[in-house]
């Protein structure tokens, strides 16, 4: 794996994220099989977040990472993806300020943190986060 703005599901579509953040098989695979990665890590953006949170797999790939207990590290608009997939229920964690009413309705125990570890998920806030974010991401994947 390696760091491009490029990410493929099931070679259907693209979906972009700003330069240099997240994680995408460099090979073309589908990103469905969980036991392949260390973690999800899903970056925020309006578009992006909002297009791939009705993706069956994508919702997949989260479920299935969230049961075998991988770290999923989502940023700013990042969380709605784990909300469509039925993930936030009980947990607490950050977003973007445009996402609290979503979370919370959710069930979610939403707080204004730069960055938030509730068991495997870590959530962050905004682009300024991203020290922060990285630094738990960092630490849950040295666990």
């Amino acid at each position: 794996m390696k760091l491009d703005p490029t990410h493929r599901w099931a070679n259907r579509r693209n979906f972009h994220s700003s330069p240099g953040f997240g994680l995408c098989n460099a090979h073309g695979q589908t990103l469905t099989h969980i036991e392949r990665y260390d973690a999800v890590v899903l970056p925020g953006g309006v578009q992006n977040s909002d297009t791939i949170r009705i993706d069956p797999d994508a919702q997949h790939l989260v479920k299935t990472g969230t049961s075998a207990g991988k770290p999923i590290a989502v940023i700013c608009h990042g969380g709605w993806l784990l909300v469509s997939a039925g993930l936030v229920k009980g947990k607490t964690m950050t977003s973007y300020k445009t996402l609290k009413d979503d979370l919370v309705n959710a069930g979610a125990n939403w707080v204004d943190k730069e960055v938030v570890k509730d068991g495997n998920l870590i959530s962050s806030r905004q682009p300024d986060d991203i020290a922060a974010f990285n630094r738990e991401l960092i630490s849950a994947l040295s666990a």
